[in-house]
């Protein structure tokens, strides 16, 4: 109930509980990419998965990084609004947490970024079909191997394509 409800109040709008979904959210992204960031002090190599809910609902920041009030009540517009804010945004912290995740790393680091699903409903003149297209990002360090073209593939086959550029045949 404490995990789901506040989602579920939140379709209602009721906003003490809208803004405790948001702050949840937003914090979880916080920590996922802190702890992505934790030194590894092992010779072991390491697996991280960071699932972050960005550029997502809710929109928890504009395009400075100032927080953005929760969306209750909010018209069509002004959600698209605070999305493409939140996406420019996001795309800034992405970078930074990327490069900082590279360096960290000495440039080792095998990367995926995946998204769950294509461009948000209604805020773009793009086909309907395009909100279930993926973002997909690898980034290999170098030696490692190469990706193969991923147009059109789906997140299922995310982890297929990477292997199979690691770990050669």
């Amino acid at each position: 109930i404490r995990r789901d409800l506040p989602f579920l109040l939140r379709g209602k709008r009721l906003s003490a509980w809208n803004q405790a979904f948001n702050d949840r959210i937003l914090s979880n992204n916080r920590v996922a990419m802190t702890e992505t960031l934790k030194p590894n002090h092992t010779l072991k190599p390491r697996f991280t998965y960071a699932p972050l809910f960005m550029p997502h609902t809710p929109f928890g920041f504009d395009s400075t990084g100032k927080m953005i009030p929760p969306s209750v009540g909010k018209t069509l517009a002004q959600d698209c609004d605070d999305y493409l804010q939140y996406l420019v945004y996001t795309n800034k912290l992405l970078i930074k947490f990327l490069d900082e995740l590279k360096r960290n790393t000495n440039g080792d680091a095998v990367i995926l970024i995946a998204s769950d699903h294509g461009y948000r409903a209604g805020c773009t003149t793009t086909p309907s079909t395009a909100e279930f297209s993926v973002l997909m990002s690898y980034y290999l360090p170098a030696g490692v191997g190469n990706i193969r073209d991923v147009s059109g593939v789906s997140n299922v086959q995310a982890f297929r394509i990477l292997f199979d550029a690691i770990f050669p045949k």
